[in-house]
């Protein structure tokens, strides 16, 4: 069964906190997990899913808390240990930070420092790579717009490297 990013977002949940159905939906609507649905006909059938996979576990009766199970915890970790490569800095960066921000249920505590540095060398590469174009023949013809746009995803690299910085060497000190 290949699992979703709303299926590592469900088994997380469980991992913080074994809940209901309902509670994991809610989880969706108050917490900045909002930009995924908590719409019924997505939330239950991929819990139905993961249950009937073995990543899930839940009593029958239905206000009984769903909890994670080996395979889950397993398939979570896998997960947040996946390599960053580039194209996930260039087109998916939300994953990447959702990723990080459950890097604390991860029982390897060295993924942290490891997620980190991939993650700045990536967004180094890229921030390299833009501003490389930006002075280019081609990215100063750019017409004001394009050129203006480009220079607010230029910036936007140049927090997440500021940030990744700081936060490696607070995870150094934390995670030697």
């Amino acid at each position: 069964m290949k699992l979703t990013q709303l299926s590592f977002i469900l088994i997380a949940l469980a991992v913080y906190e074994p809940r209901s159905g309902y509670a994991l939906r809610r989880a969706f609507v108050e917490t900045p997990l909002g930009r995924y649905s908590s719409s019924p006909g997505s939330i239950y059938p991929a819990l139905r899913k993961l249950t009937d996979g073995g990543f899930l576990s839940k009593e029958d009766d239905l206000s009984a808390p769903y909890e994670p199970t080996k395979a889950g915890l397993d398939a979570l970790e896998e997960w947040l240990a996946l390599p960053i490569e580039r194209e996930d800095v260039e087109r998916d960066l939300d994953t990447l930070l959702l990723r990080y921000s459950l890097l604390g249920l991860a029982r390897d505590s060295k993924l942290t420092v490891r997620f980190l540095k991939q993650f700045l060398s990536e967004v180094t590469a890229h921030l390299a790579s833009l501003k490389a174009f930006a002075a280019s023949e081609q990215g100063r013809a750019m017409p004001f717009h394009s050129r203006s746009a480009l220079n607010a995803g230029t910036r936007t690299y140049e927090a997440k490297a500021q940030w990744a910085e700081h936060a490696l060497r607070e995870a150094e000190a934390l995670f030697p």
